[in-house]
């Protein structure tokens, strides 16, 4: 259940695939793989994963966590040709809003690419991802 025990809203294999090749035709990047996999097995799993249960508990209960699972799984399993930091971040932003979720409008694009880094160098793990992401929301 999300916020007010509302159903949560989760990210289609299709919908994610979308996310990525719309960003890497507006922000750039290597063109011709946008919305290409180059590993479509992660992405099934990621879809999967997040909705999750263990004897009907979930693996990830919070809209948080399932957020953070988004965008590590993205970024560290380089599930496309290109753009994985920029689809990841959209896609754990974009799943936040979709649940009723307000993102604070505050947050710089240096620090979106600096957590993207991090998570790309393994410099963070998934619970500090989701303290980040919690303290950005209002």
């Amino acid at each position: 259940m999300g916020k007010t025990g509302q159903i949560v809203k989760y990210l289609s294999f299709q919908e994610i695939v979308e996310r990525n090749r719309r960003i890497v035709l507006e922000t750039g990047g290597f063109v011709e793989g946008a919305g290409k996999l180059s590993n479509p097995n992660s992405l099934e799993y990621l879809v999967n994963i997040v909705q999750e249960k263990i004897n009907d508990k979930e693996l990830y209960p919070s809209l948080v966590e399932k957020a953070a699972v988004y965008v590590f799984n993205i970024i560290t399993r380089h599930i496309f040709i290109d753009g994985n930091k920029r689809t990841g971040m959209i896609c754990a932003f974009w799943f936040l809003r979709l649940n009723g979720c307000i993102v604070s409008e505050s947050i710089s694009e240096n620090e979106i690419v600096k957590i993207a880094l991090d998570i790309a160098n393994r410099t963070i793990d998934l619970p500090e991802i989701i303290i980040w992401l919690q303290e950005r929301l209002e």
